[in-house]
Order: C-alpha cells, then structure tokens, then sequence
C-alpha cells in the first residue's frame, strides 16, 4: 500500500511539474513595434526522361519585416520583403542568380521580383491573435512559379498563427494544425498539410526561456472537381522544430524538412519516357533578426 501510495504521488508530482511549466501558445503583435525575419528555403528534385536525369536545386533567402499599428478590428500588420536573393543550378551549373541588395534591377528576375520588393501587404488580426482580413495583393500576379504568388504569401502571413494553438499548453501536451498549401501553377486547388506538433519542453537560449515545440506532417491526397487531382504531391516524410517565445508572443527559430513526391495517380497513362514521379526535398527555415521601435513618419 506505501508503495502504492508513494507512485501516485510521484505521478501527481509529475501531473503538477508538466502543468508548472503551461505556457500561452499564441502569435501576438505589440502595437508600435518592428519585426524582422529573415526566411529561407532550398528545393531539391530530380527529373528522369528516358536514360536522363536532371537535377535541380534552387535556394531563396529572404528580410522580412512586419511592422504592428492599432486598427478598429484588433491590431494591423503590415508585411514588407525587404530584400531577396535567390541563386537555381541544374545539373551543377548555375542558370541564374539574383540579389537585390546588389542588383535590384537584376534582369529578369528584377523585373519579376519588383512586385514582391514593393509589396505592402496587411493583415488584420483580432484579439485571439487570428487573422480576420488581408488585403495588399493585387499586384502578385503570375509569381506562382517563383513562390511569391498571392496565395504564396497569403499562406506565409496565416502559418504562424494557424500553427500556434492559441491557448495555454503543458509540456507533453499535443495539438494539431491544417494548413493550405497552394499548388499554383502545378494544381488549381491547394494541398491540405496535416501537421502534428508537440510542446517537448521549456529551454533557455540567449538568456530567454523558449518552448521547445516539435513537429510532424502529412499532405492529404488532392482533389479536383470532387475527384482525385491529375497531379499528386506525397509526402514522405515532415519533420522539424519550433523555437517559440511565448512572452513575445512569435517564434525566435524555426526549420522544416520535407521529403516530397510528385506524380500521377498509378491510372493515368504517361508518354514513352516521361517521369511517373519526381523526388524533391524541401528545407526551409526562419529566424527573428531583431524587434525594434516603429519610428512616427
């Protein structure tokens, strides 16, 4: 009986640490201050026709800022890119690079990029840190094939606060999150990305004490026209890890891994040599640069 006794206190005693360490889980935006990021990717795939394969890679780093003034609706944010470079090989051999710290002009990709360098997109958010209006983004158009398309940067400006439950959390605990992943040009409609995260535990870093929050996923099989879409993209594998501050309210670091497949459903019939499916691996990453004052125009 002591025994018995003594284990159902030491699990309460662990029941009351986990709850000890609950923290708000919820992205929030001071009223008169300056946030920025600096956001990366890298994509890898690889193209076989016939006895050929072609491998590309591109890479594409981005500044950021999000500055927070008070709106009637809750708090408006404002989404400026400030700078990109971005650098695509195939096969080993550089086909273009671009960077607009060096060369804003930068030929065609300038040309491509200006849209997104001039950018002031807003989003509205209401007191439960939910975006509830965005405007700003009539001028993307035809930057799909570069990642910079409305629905692109509509779904950068939601994931934040989609991926955050919203509400106090215990280490241990698990929640679950949906986020529209668009397919512009590949697919008319967006892939659903399941994500299961986890707050694996409270850590100080830099002198600032973060919750640690771990992440998996999945894609959902895409739909056309209430049937299945003529190109599928399949994960593999997601994995990664979230850095999140809850004092400030938004993510110091965070890094994502996909291993993807692009294909066809098996019952399409392809042409003489054409790739049934394409492997890719996708890495992205974010980090918070700095939070500053807004300076009064």
């Amino acid at each position: 009986m002591l025994g018995m006794r003594l284990l159902m206190i030491g699990a309460l005693g662990l029941a009351l640490a986990g709850w000890a360490h609950a923290v708000e889980l919820r992205l929030k935006w001071e009223v008169g201050k300056r946030y920025t990021f600096e956001v990366s990717s890298s994509t890898a795939m690889t193209m076989t026709v016939g006895d050929k394969a072609m491998a590309s890679e591109s890479d594409m780093a981005q500044e950021i800022c999000y500055k927070a003034a008070l709106h009637e609706k809750g708090t408006e944010v404002t989404m400026e890119v400030e700078s990109i470079k971005m650098g695509m090989r195939v096969n080993g051999q550089a086909m273009m690079d671009y960077d607009s710290k060096k060369n804003p002009e930068g030929g065609v990709l300038g040309a491509s990029f200006k849209p997104i360098l001039d950018l002031k997109a807003r989003a509205i958010y209401d007191k439960d840190g939910e975006i509830v209006e965005i405007s700003g983004l009539d001028g993307l158009v035809g930057l799909d094939q570069v990642g910079s398309g409305a629905e692109q940067i509509e779904m950068m400006m939601r994931e934040a606060s989609q991926l955050m439950p919203g509400k106090d959390v215990a280490v241990g605990e698990s929640w679950k999150s949906m986020v529209e992943f668009p397919m512009a040009p590949l697919a008319k409609e967006p892939a659903t990305m399941v994500f299961d995260l986890k707050l694996e535990a409270m850590e100080e870093k830099d002198g600032k004490e973060l919750a640690r929050i771990s992440l998996t996923g999945r894609i959902e099989n895409q739909q056309e026209n209430g049937a299945e879409a003529p190109l599928q993209l399949r994960s593999k594998s997601i994995s990664g890890e979230i850095l999140f501050d809850a004092e400030l309210g938004q993510p110091r670091e965070s890094g994502m891994k996909m291993e993807l497949e692009m294909g066809v459903p098996e019952d399409v019939p392809l042409a003489e040599g054409a790739p049934g499916k394409i492997p890719m691996t996708i890495v992205t990453s974010q980090k918070l640069l700095s939070v500053e004052n807004v300076e009064k125009e």
